[in-house]
């Protein structure tokens, strides 16, 4: 009877364990796709710049810290 209780008790655990090995790999796929579409963004950004350059009314996206109000 007291085998069966400590299988029961380490297939519990096991199961706990392969939960938070599954929660951790989807909080990194989540912060890892974050990291690519915040890369992504920049690259977006940059390239704008390089393109509106050569405009005669270019105006600057809306960058963080910019406030809410686009510049001509």
């Amino acid at each position: 009877m007291g085998a069966g209780l400590l299988e029961a008790d380490g297939l519990v655990l096991e199961d706990q364990d392969e939960r938070a090995a599954e929660r951790y790999d989807a909080e990194w796929l989540v912060r890892r796709v974050e990291d690519q579409d915040m890369r992504h963004g920049c690259l977006l950004v940059r390239r704008r710049r390089v393109a509106r350059a050569g405009t005669i009314c270019s105006q600057s996206p809306l960058m963080p810290g910019d406030g809410a109000t686009m510049s001509p």
